[in-house]
């Protein structure tokens, strides 16, 4: 549970099942240099009266590269992706996680459209 999320009121409890899953989510990623090794909470509370809270969190993998272009199947221009996410929903009301996501998005010369691979998805209901 990464201790640079600058107001920890508005993220989840965490349960030792929960952390398990991401800690072996994340100790097992290499990172690219500007990531520095950690992830970075990109998550707005929108409003006080929203029912449910969406936590983001990712970080780029050592293939990231804005420098490489190519064209996906549609003829676009794209740049290399690695990027690694986890996305958390809590319900606003109580606090209580509802799901939590670990997943690695990848974009290169071999997968020019792009792909998700989900490490862990799991809800809550």
């Amino acid at each position: 549970y990464p201790d640079y999320i600058k107001d920890v009121t508005k993220t989840p409890k965490m349960t030792p099942e929960i952390v398990k899953y991401i800690d072996d989510f994340a100790s097992t990623l290499k990172f690219h240099p500007d990531s520095k090794g950690k992830f970075t909470n990109n998550s707005l509370i929108k409003n006080p009266e929203e029912k449910i809270h969406y936590i983001n969190m990712s970080a780029l993998g050592p293939n990231h590269n804005n420098k490489i272009k190519f064209k996906n199947s549609k003829g676009n221009e794209v740049y290399q992706q690695e990027v690694y996410s986890i996305n958390m929903t809590i319900d606003a009301a109580t606090d209580k996680l509802k799901s939590v996501r670990c997943s690695i998005f990848e974009q290169n010369p071999d997968i020019p459209d792009g792909k998700t691979t989900y490490v862990v998805k799991k809800r809550f209901d």
